[in-house]
């Protein structure tokens, strides 16, 4: 298991290098997937690099925009527009 300071590190590669770093490779540290009532909807979620946020980062902490989808329940998606 990694450190959390092996865990920042690596996402804040990720973004650096990718502009972007998957949210499973969090999921998975914290052992979340098992936990996840959808986690098909959060397949493709991600952190995205925020050159403003950078100026934050240190070696315990880093900030970034967040992508995912959401789930709605099928009797809901009537009132969504």
């Amino acid at each position: 298991m990694k450190s959390d300071l092996e865990l920042i590190a690596e996402m804040q590669g990720a973004l650096i290098r990718d502009g972007a770093c998957p949210m499973s490779l969090m999921f998975r540290w914290l052992d979340l997937p098992s936990c996840l009532d959808h986690p098909d909807v959060l397949a493709d979620a991600r952190f995205t690099y925020d050159e403003e946020l950078r100026d934050e980062w240190g070696p315990e902490w880093l900030s970034a925009g967040a992508e995912c989808n959401v789930f709605i329940p099928a009797e809901l998606v009537p009132f969504c527009v």
